[in-house]
């Protein structure tokens, strides 16, 4: 009871970033043998090797970091799209690219370029951590 207590009154940042890991779940042999496909999984397009060589079926570790880079890959996609749709809209209506648009563009592409760091980190060091705000989520099973 005194550890949700304690848990509820960290802060916020806290939460977010401070994510669970879930590396003892895993077999020390299947991290070893499949860690390089777990580092390749939060590189763009590339969480889809070890689908298409069936990998993630024989690794549940390889698994769980073919989730964290589909999830990944799905923010990097949603951020380009939304960000050039809106880049696109204002060029084309008054020529330019307004300041605010600008920050907002580097926050966000920041914060992709963060999530992929962290997740490349955490899988050279054979540890398993979601990455923060999209981790929770599976598709892929």
């Amino acid at each position: 009871m005194e550890n949700n207590d304690k848990k509820d009154k960290e802060p916020i940042i806290t939460k977010i970033i401070d994510m669970d890991d879930l590396s003892h779940t895993f077999s020390k042999e299947d991290i070893e043998e499949y860690s390089k496909y777990a580092i390749i999984c939060y590189i763009g397009f590339l969480f889809m090797i070890p689908i298409f060589n069936k990998i993630y079926k024989k690794s549940k570790y390889v698994l769980f970091h073919v989730n964290q880079g589909f999830n990944l890959f799905a923010i990097e996609v949603f951020v380009f799209i939304v960000l050039g749709l809106l880049n696109t809209v204002f060029v084309k209506s008054i020529r330019y690219t307004p300041a605010w648009l600008s920050i907002l563009n580097f926050l966000l592409y920041s914060i992709v370029v963060i999530l992929m760091l962290l997740g490349i980190v955490n899988s050279i060091n054979g540890k398993s951590k979601e990455l923060p705000l999209i981790g929770k989520y599976r598709y892929i099973k």
